[in-house]
This record gives structure tokens, sequence and C-alpha cells, in this order.
């Protein structure tokens, strides 16, 4: 359906709750995966320093990414990407008192973080994360997202009903522990959808997955 105007809008993974950002997965063991080839053009990020933390402050590992939470107009409640096969629910999502981001239990849920933007504001990123594979539940939400490709289509329905479609514009492999979050949870500039899984390599001596997979799509304009 179209998008309603003036709105123009968007996403780490282990089998616990709380996970890091950057995202570790609990994958099974002794399962690996090739690392996914970047998509698009975005350059590959260069590693910042990490912030103290402050307690109560909603915070990442590496950058701080909002200080007060700002209630959305409307909640995302449902994504749908049909290059993978899925339709599931989007629940709220944010961080632990220590810090760590929040990801739902069940591995084919996916979490918004809440701290972020909602589809309908006109700026900032609305930020999906998802498992891409659990040791109980096997494959996950985001399990095949490096199989997306620029030009494909996501659709993100909020708690109105209201659907807002995007078109991909950037798939990438980006080290865990240079993920930009700076960059990609902001509540600034045009608005865009960021998707975020866990894949490359799994190494159960070094935490599990060695890179994140991101996803970024912008808004498809009314009659595109």
């Amino acid at each position: 359906m179209k998008r309603p105007r003036p709105a123009i809008v968007v996403l780490m993974i282990s089998i616990a709750v709380l996970i890091t950002v950057p995202i570790v997965a609990a994958g099974t063991s002794g399962s690996s995966a090739t690392d996914v080839a970047a998509v698009g053009e975005r350059p590959r990020p260069v590693a910042t320093e990490p912030q103290r933390y402050v307690p109560g402050e909603p915070e990442f590992e590496f950058q701080r990414v909002v200080s007060a939470q700002i209630a959305p107009s409307s909640a995302p409640v449902e994504i749908r990407i049909p290059g993978m096969n899925l339709t599931t629910a989007i629940v709220p999502s944010g961080v632990s008192a220590d810090g760590q981001a929040e990801v739902p239990e069940d591995v084919m849920t996916v979490g918004w973080y809440r701290f972020g933007r909602a589809p309908s504001e006109v700026q900032g990123s609305t930020v999906l994360v998802a498992h891409r594979d659990g040791r109980v539940g096997g494959a996950g939400a985001f399990y095949d997202l490096g199989s997306l490709n620029v030009g494909d289509t996501v659709s993100v329905v909020d708690e109105d009903g209201v659907e807002w479609p995007y078109e991909v514009q950037s798939r990438e492999a980006i080290d865990r522990s240079v993920l930009p979050t700076n960059e990609l949870f902001t509540r600034e500039g045009d608005p865009m959808l960021v998707l975020i899984s866990c894949g490359g390599v799994y190494d159960r001596s070094a935490g599990g997955y060695q890179d994140n997979i991101v996803v970024t799509a912008r808004p498809i304009a009314d009659g595109a």
C-alpha cells in the first residue's frame, strides 16, 4: 500500500536474551558460515574509541546511541521480506542496565530498538535486530539476511496497520569489533531501515560469529 503523507520512514545473535553490540550469536556447536561479501559502496568502518558506560543511560559498547527514550508515533509490529520468504513479528527491545542490547529470546521474533526511530518518523534509522540461529531454536528470523541484494524489498507494518515499504541499498559483513553504531543507530539524517544479525565465520573459542551482517534500506516513495 502507499505510505500516507507527510510521514516517511526502519533491527545480535545468541541463545541468550541479552547480547552486546557488536552482535555475537550462539550457533550450533562446530558450525561455520562463509563471510558475506559487501554489497553497495559504503566504505568499511574504522574502529572507534570506547566510551565509559554511565549507569542508567542506554548505551552500546562502542558508542552511546541515545540518552533518553522518545516515544514513537507508531511502533513496528511485523516485518515482511519476500526475498527471504519471511513474515514475522516485531517486538520492542532496548538495552539493559549494564549497556547490553536486548534481543527477543524467540529466534523467530525480531527486536525493534525502541530508543531509535519508528517507520513513520521523517528522519533517522529504524533498527531491527534478530537471531541468525540458536542451539535450541535452529535457524532464526535473520538466518538468510546475507542473501538479500540491492533492490530487494522489505516491508514493515506498524501498530496502526500501515505498511512501510523499503528498498535494499546495501548489504555487508562488518567485523563485530568495529560495528559503526553511531552511523547505524542514529536519530538524525534521512530515514533509513537497518537490519542487523550475525554472520561470517563461527568460532566458539572467540565468542561465536565474528561478523555482523548489516542491511540498509531506504523508504520507497509514494507511487514508486
